[in-house]
């Protein structure tokens, strides 16, 4: 062979090796993006040591994804220079250098792109382990080249006006958008959860009065309110929390919660204005991204927020379900119809699922349910039976008692909740 026949076998392997870095590397992302963690904890904690480097590398997915965007783009730029080099100098051919690009995007796409995503989504803990270990090589020999880019990255960022974090999530978000598409596309990703994976990637560009309930639109009560006429307001409209406004709407000094204000029904402090048990509002301003809000309301265990203008007065009110219907609502809109998980008969009776958590209990009723076994509320009734619970079974709780009075094959359905205070109910 020639020595000019060598050098073009040599830059052809080339072409070869830098399509083989796209396809390891494509693999190596999509699958540590896909890879449950929960089951890599598990497999670390029995010793794996790939599992080990594969939780590290899912752990932290802007550094993955910052060694991909650059090997893969050094690579792309390298197999297309060598392509063209040997169209130009070796073939002798410049005129198909534009046919040899086009091929060579095609095959790039097609068997270094789609194929290793597909693939790697369909199975992505068997290749996460696979890759995991090389990977780690390759992002730690390139973590100084990935720093400078992204360090010049932020400053363009900030000499065009930006925050310098942006151009990091926007290809971030664009390769996770990407890899939704392929999975789709390929089969590996459902409808419902591709559908899922989109709204979690929209959710952080909204902000938090597109999604509020408008001031015109709350429901809430003047501060001198009587307690027992704010529990028939939400006994009423189901609520298990409600804003307390002085003058008007637009100033919102506090938000009542029903736990609070059941403790004083059952001390007969019925007449007791809703001021005196109040809390202090939880105040954000409408400009606020709602991916931040949820964090900070999930951090502080706050379910309601007032949302407030640039004046300082009332914009409207803004819940932790509202937040999480935001990424899973489409999804559970078959089930708009259902019953409310509690409904109040009167002021000392309510009608309640079973289904209730730890959280719930104390939410609506203001009483914990002790450690045990269980976590619902008809998981303690059975606790405290010691037997499968039948229709007209009852049991203590805390002040009140909980009465079975539906029940579906072994499990308790619905519970009927009694409060024992000792004074008696609003008058109504």
């Amino acid at each position: 062979m020639s020595g000019e026949g060598s050098i073009v076998l040599l830059e052809g392997l080339g072409v070869i090796l830098f399509g083989l870095i796209i396809i390891f590397v494509n693999l190596a992302e999509t699958s540590l993006l896909s890879v449950g963690r929960g089951r890599l904890r598990r497999m670390a904690k029995e010793g794996s040591k790939s599992a080990k480097v594969a939780l590290s590398l899912a752990e932290k997915p802007e550094r993955l994804l910052g060694t991909t965007i650059v090997a893969v783009d050094v690579s792309l730029v390298g197999a297309t220079v060598l392509t063209a080099h040997i169209v130009i100098h070796r073939l002798r051919a410049p005129g198909y250098v534009g046919v040899a690009a086009s091929v060579l995007t095609i095959v790039v796409l097609v068997f270094c792109e789609i194929i290793p995503k597909g693939v790697a989504l369909r199975k992505p803990l068997s290749v996460a382990l696979l890759v995991a270990r090389p990977f780690f090589v390759l992002v730690t020999l390139m973590a100084p080249v990935v720093r400078l880019v992204s360090a010049v990255g932020r400053g363009m960022s900030r000499l065009l006006g930006g925050t310098g974090r942006e151009p990091k999530d926007a290809l971030v978000e664009a390769r996770l958008k990407a890899l939704v598409t392929v999975g789709r596309d390929q089969g590996a990703l459902g409808e419902h959860e591709s559908r899922l994976i989109d709204e979690i990637l929209e959710f952080g560009q909204i902000r938090v009065n597109e999604i509020m309930v408008p001031r015109t639109d709350m429901v809430a009560v003047p501060a001198e309110t009587p307690i027992g006429e704010v529990v028939k307001v939400v006994m009423e409209k189901g609520f298990s929390r409600i804003p307390v406004y002085e003058g008007s709407r637009d100033n919102v000094v506090g938000v009542a919660y029903i736990k609070d204000l059941i403790g004083h029904l059952r001390a007969g402090r019925t007449e007791v204005p809703v001021r005196e048990v109040m809390r202090r509002p939880y105040l954000v301003p409408e400009t606020k991204r709602v991916e931040e809000l949820l964090r900070e309301m999930r951090r502080n265990r706050v379910h309601i927020a007032i949302v407030v203008d640039e004046f300082g007065g009332t914009a409207g009110l803004v819940t932790l379900e509202d937040l999480l219907e935001e990424i899973v609502g489409e999804i559970r809109d078959e089930h708009d119809r259902e019953e409310p998980k509690v409904r109040w008969v009167d002021e000392r009776t309510a009608l309640a699922t079973a289904l209730l958590n730890r959280d719930e209990v104390s939410d609506y009723f203001g009483m914990e349910l002790p450690e045990g076994d269980f976590e619902t509320l008809g998981g303690f009734i059975m606790s405290a039976l010691g037997r499968i619970p039948k229709v007209g079974d009852k049991v203590k709780l805390g002040g009140a008692t909980l009465e079975v009075v539906e029940v579906r094959g072994r499990r308790v359905w619905k519970v009927k909740v009694t409060f024992e205070g000792r004074g008696q109910p609003a008058s109504g």
